[in-house]
């Protein structure tokens, strides 16, 4: 971990705005799952946003949802990526359809409980092919936003971070022993702070992205 006192700036900042962290309780508690069907949406839209900008992401996922008849197929699902051009085809209709297979076997497998949740994560992300710990964790971040404690340590995140050089950004997201070292500098200085580690990424995100709120991208899975 090179910068973690950028991070506890960044946070402490956001932790003094309480208008905004409680209308963004309000909403991602309003749009939190509780039917399987709408956990296993947004593992999807986990899946479509590997390697791909949200814009994409977004738009890939609005496409799926026309067809969602065709998410056990790999074949029928690889065809409908193509047309969204987000990218990684293959890696994307292979995982989409392993996870439904997996999903339907198993649901509760691939939700929080009390307890480990890094621990469960990275159980759930062994079973996952073509989500790391990142994106694992993304997918809990929209199924569990006030109570999951891992968080989406993604590029940006890996920056502020201070991984600059892309090199070994990658290097610091794939490693579990850095991610881990991150994530729970993270969860521990949110805890501090009294905000779920969740929400702090949200509305760091958003505002990194020029956004007032999650719902340029959210309206999808809500």
């Amino acid at each position: 971990m090179k910068n973690p006192t950028r991070v506890e700036a960044e946070l402490i900042a956001i932790s003094k705005e309480k208008d905004v962290i409680k209308e963004y309780n309000r909403y991602w508690n309003e749009i939190t799952p509780t039917k399987n069907e709408d956990i296993a949406r947004r593992y999807v839209f986990s899946f479509l946003s590997v390697h791909t900008p949200w814009s994409s992401n977004v738009s890939s996922f609005l496409l799926l949802e026309k067809n969602k008849d065709k998410l056990n197929n790999k074949e029928e699902l690889t065809a409908i990526l193509q047309q969204s051009r987000a990218g990684n085809y293959e890696t994307k209709s292979r995982g989409i359809v392993k996870f439904q297979k997996d999903f339907e076997t198993n649901p509760d497998f691939f939700k929080l409980y009390d307890g480990d949740h890094q621990a469960q994560r990275d159980l759930i992300m062994n079973q996952c092919f073509g989500l790391g710990l990142a994106k694992t964790a993304f997918a809990l971040e929209m199924c569990f936003p006030l109570s999951a404690q891992v968080v989406c340590l993604d590029t940006h995140m890996l920056q502020l971070y201070g991984y600059t050089d892309k090199k070994e950004r990658n290097k610091a997201g794939s490693s579990k022993r850095l991610y881990h070292e991150m994530e729970k500098h993270w969860l521990a200085t949110c805890k501090q702070l009294d905000i779920s580690p969740v929400i702090a990424r949200a509305i760091w995100w958003d505002k990194k992205q020029q956004q007032k709120n999650s719902k340029y991208w959210s309206y999808v899975i809500e």
